[in-house]
């Protein structure tokens, strides 16, 4: 009797959620989200399928946190997915918000977990599938080779994305499970660079919804990272000797770390050195100022666009700005007119607000230099 209790309560729970669900407001739950400036680390990949494909919605995602849109070539035809790459560059250009495209690397079977050292040398990111994982690998086994993937992603300072079924339920539900935002959280702490939305975005009812409940998740699981001890393991792992780049960059961190800086801004040309700083999981974002490059071959002279600013997207705590050339005579000169510019789009940004101490990244000449600014 008591049992048949249950159930029947049970049933009558479930349908009075229904009809709660029939009625909910999205728009108010979109404004119910917190909004108070932060911005996660941890990036957001979009699939683009037949839910996303239009301007007004890529729009939304893009302002939602969209940093990087994928597309499944498995699916839809080549002039359906040229439509959907014309909406995002249309897009793009009318928000002034960037967002890479992804042609990614990923290991479906138990011979690419085997042989997972010789994949991860010859591709530039990786993407953790565990849905293909568990078609071959134990099912209780699948968190190990997740977590040594990232793992391994972070030592070789490639971006990896942790995709497959991470808010599944809001697919057809404005809410995610506890379960699944337990697990893209988790993933976060494994070291995740991205989450990945696949049929949430694609073919969901609620892929904005999505990109920032995903955003939320991100920023609450990072606020509980031990970043000091992060730091030393990455050190502690990292094969010496190394690279002229690479210890600058570890000395990066640590001065921001020590000097209680609230944002680290990088003046690069190919973007190689804010990779590296990314690489050692600072506490605080990096804004990554991508100065254009004047080459010529005698002829004709052309400059570098902002495909080295939107290839670093995919890395976790980086926020690519271009800077725009200068004139001044000198590297100095130039060096500090763009610092100056990168300082007032970051407190726009809401990155940093006037009195606050930044640690900038740059080179004059041959010399590289690490200093600590005071916002002003």
């Amino acid at each position: 009797m008591t049992l048949f209790w249950l159930i029947t309560r049970a049933d009558f729970y479930f349908e009075q959620i229904k009809k709660e669900m029939a009625n909910i407001d999205i728009d108010g739950i979109l404004k119910e989200l917190p909004n108070d400036g932060s911005i996660a680390k941890t990036k957001t990949v979009c699939n683009l399928g037949p839910a996303s494909q239009l301007v007004p919605m890529i729009e939304k995602l893009l302002r939602a946190g969209m940093k990087v849109g994928r597309f499944n070539f498995s699916h839809g035809s080549h002039k359906y997915h040229q439509e959907t790459l014309n909406n995002l560059r249309a897009t793009m250009q009318s928000t002034g918000i960037l967002c890479a495209v992804m042609l990614d690397t990923k290991v479906e079977n138990q011979e690419g977990v085997i042989n997972f050292d010789e994949i991860l040398c010859e591709t530039d990111a990786f993407m953790v599938t565990r849905g293909d994982l568990g078609m071959e690998i134990l099912i209780e086994k699948i968190f190990l080779a997740q977590k040594m993937m990232i793992y391994k992603c972070n030592l070789a300072d490639k971006p990896v994305v942790t995709a497959t079924q991470m808010l599944e339920s809001i697919i057809k539900s404005p809410r995610p499970t506890h379960a699944e935002a337990t697990d893209v959280a988790n993933a976060v702490l494994d070291g995740t660079d991205c989450i990945m939305l696949s049929g949430e975005s694609a073919a969901g009812a609620y892929p904005e919804l999505a990109v920032k409940i995903i955003s939320q998740i991100c920023i609450e699981a990072e606020s509980s990272l031990d970043y000091g001890g992060i730091f030393k393991e990455m050190i502690r792992s990292t094969l010496l000797p190394k690279s002229p780049l690479e210890s600058l960059a570890s000395s990066a961190v640590r001065t921001a770390n020590k000097a209680k800086a609230t944002l680290i801004v990088v003046l690069t040309r190919g973007g190689t050195i804010a990779k590296l700083v990314a690489k050692y999981r600072p506490a605080v974002p990096i804004l990554s100022v991508v100065v254009p490059v004047l080459t010529t071959d005698s002829f004709n002279w052309s400059c570098s666009d902002e495909w080295l600013a939107r290839h670093s997207l995919i890395y976790r705590g980086l926020i690519p700005v271009l800077a725009e050339g200068s004139a001044k005579a000198t590297d100095a000169e130039s060096t500090e007119v763009i610092l100056e510019a990168a300082m007032k789009s970051a407190t726009k940004k809401r990155l940093c607000k006037p009195g606050d101490a930044i640690l900038a990244l740059h080179r004059i000449g041959a010399a590289s230099v690490i200093k600590i600014c005071v916002v002003k």
